[in-house]
């Protein structure tokens, strides 16, 4: 774990983003998780948990701050006023990924979404050169084959979950 250490910006690679999602994730116990997995947009609340632990990782850089939703980038580390790294993030859940018509086709909800991430990560690098980008994505699906029917009604997309889980 990077907590308690100095942490240089030009470290944050995607083990770093992994090791903070994982570290703010596991801050919560199971059921909590498949709790807030199962009834709104993960992605915000991942996003939020990664800035608080980067935070705590930058805490004694007083020229280091991390925002969120800077200049509508998802996650930015900022050295003083200048971006040093930013991050677009996306959580699915896994029975869109393996439906065509959201991967890449159709809407292609999943491939224009990545697409734009992109655009506005290279559009900022270019005003900002030095700048390192980077795209999280999270995959999930909740096992909900042994629901009842009262808790069918609280899951978001829950029919989404059981093909996910199954596929």
């Amino acid at each position: 774990s990077s907590e308690g250490r100095t942490m240089n910006p030009k470290d944050i690679d995607s083990d770093y983003i992994m090791e903070v999602t994982k570290r703010g994730l596991n801050s919560f116990n199971r059921p909590a998780l498949n709790f807030l997995f199962a009834t709104g947009k993960i992605e915000l609340f991942v996003r939020n948990l990664v800035a608080c632990e980067m935070i705590k990782d930058f805490a004694s850089q007083k020229d280091i701050s991390v925002v969120r939703e800077w200049k509508r980038h998802d996650l930015a580390v900022l050295q003083g006023d200048e971006p040093i790294f930013l991050l677009e993030g996306k959580a699915w859940i896994q029975a869109d990924v393996i439906h065509p018509g959201k991967l890449d086709r159709g809407s292609a909800l999943i491939k224009k979404s990545l697409e734009k991430d992109i655009k506005k990560l290279q559009d900022r690098r270019n005003k900002y050169p030095n700048t390192r980008i980077a795209v999280s994505t999270i995959l999930s699906s909740l096992d909900v084959s042994k629901c009842n029917e009262e808790l069918w009604n609280l899951i978001t997309y829950f029919n989404l979950h059981k093909d996910g889980i199954k596929r």
